[in-house]
């Protein structure tokens, strides 16, 4: 497990979801998680609304980086 692919798969989400209106509760979710389940819930459902918006490419490369933590 890569803390900073996980850094970094979050911050990817944030990036590109902050200016999602649906989003708003996911990026506040994950902003405010306080343990590893809470962030692995955030990552997964980052990488569905993703996939939802068509953005495969990333929400693989998310998927990727977390391989192991939540995926």
């Amino acid at each position: 497990m890569n803390f900073g692919n996980i850094s970094s798969a979050m911050m990817m989400i944030y990036d590109e979801l902050v200016n999602d209106k649906p989003s708003k509760k996911l990026i506040n979710k994950i902003d405010k998680a306080t343990n590893d389940t809470q962030i692995k819930a955030g990552i997964v459902e980052g990488v569905k609304r993703l996939r939802e918006l068509g953005k495969n490419a990333l929400a693989d490369d998310i998927e990727k980086k977390t391989k192991g933590f939540a995926f």
